[in-house]
């Protein structure tokens, strides 16, 4: 996309939200190439949280200082109160031919019910970054390691891909951490992380899904033990994302998929893929079924559908899961 094929308004939502505000400093770039020094003098942003529609009106029809358009940027789009929405239609079907307005938001998707969102989707202005697979994390830490004249090999790569979270944003904080602590050296170790001080959080997390899948009972017992004071209905959630990547694994090999086409389809990375084929083995897919069944049942039980403390009620999950009559997985 180039400068000539910039919309007149955008807006970017979704749970990545580092994703979202590069892109819109991509839009503002674009927007911007032609004000030279008076970057600063044609760009405004807003806070959703306080937004003045009235102001906001007037900064967007404001003429451009010595450049071809202005930009303006509303964050925390999804606090704007219903009426001041509203009140902002006039303009979107009569947007300033010289400004970009661009509102972002964290929301994972607008209530499309609201004219303000419909118009929007109406003339194909909504961007949607929601949190990423697997793979793609993959290649976003490649890609910031080669930036920095840095290498992480497969298993290395792996490691911190399952231990970093899901969140983009989670991911580079981590890998900053781990290149400033390599110094002068190309090459990222599996020392590098550990001792990087990657979360250990979230490495116990990692550890119990994977022993669950495994329904290796006193290792998934140990993992949440050393997480009790975590937030239990995360820890579910975790739990969740791993049963739901062994269904998927299960029905896509039934579908004859191997290899790096399975795992793209998953949304894992292929260096773990046999793990989860071996994991999905260990359960038919009726067993899955009553899997999900007893996860739906945990998670009432973890807002208040229980006598039972949290982590009383997550010990008696793992349990059940690990304890069901396992089927031998193939080597």
């Amino acid at each position: 996309m180039g400068a000539n094929d910039l919309k007149l308004v955008y807006f970017l939502h979704g749970e990545e939200d580092l994703l979202v505000e590069s892109e819109a400093r991509r839009i503002k770039e674009l927007a911007l190439a032609g004000a030279g020094g008076l970057v600063d003098m044609n760009s405004h942003t807003f806070d959703g949280t306080k937004l003045d529609v009235m102001e906001l009106m007037t900064e967007a029809r404001t003429l451009p200082a010595f450049s071809d358009r202005r930009f303006i940027q509303v964050k925390n789009t999804e606090a704007i109160k219903a009426s001041d929405l509203k009140e902002l239609l006039p303009y979107l079907e009569d947007p300033s031919p010289s400004t970009c307005l661009v509102f972002t938001s964290s929301s994972k998707k607008p209530d499309m019910r609201i004219g303000f969102f419909k118009h929007l989707k109406k003339s194909d202005s909504i961007r949607s970054f929601n949190l990423l697979r697997e793979h793609d994390i993959e290649g976003f830490i490649r890609e910031e390691s080669r930036k920095e004249g840095k290498m992480i090999r497969g298993e290395v790569l792996q490691m911190l891909v399952r231990m970093g979270g899901r969140r983009l944003r989670e991911v580079q904080n981590e890998l900053i951490k781990i290149i400033l602590f390599t110094g002068g050296r190309e090459e990222i170790t599996a020392a590098d992380v550990e001792a990087a001080g990657i979360d250990v959080r979230e490495r116990s997390v990692f550890d119990l899904s994977e022993a669950i899948g495994a329904r290796d009972l006193k290792t998934a017992l140990k993992a949440l033990a050393s997480i009790s004071n975590e937030p239990q209905v995360a820890v579910l959630g975790a739990v969740a994302r791993q049963f739901r990547v062994l269904l998927n694994v299960k029905t896509f090999v039934k579908k004859g998929l191997r290899g790096n086409e399975l795992a793209r389809k998953a949304g894992v990375s292929p260096y773990f893929i046999e793990k989860y084929i071996r994991g999905s083995e260990r359960f038919s897919e009726d067993e899955l079924g009553g899997v999900f069944q007893r996860l739906k049942e945990t998670d009432m039980a973890l807002k208040g559908g229980s006598a039972l403390p949290p982590h009383l009620v997550m010990n008696r999950l793992v349990m059940e899961l690990c304890r069901a009559k396992a089927r031998p997985a193939r080597r």
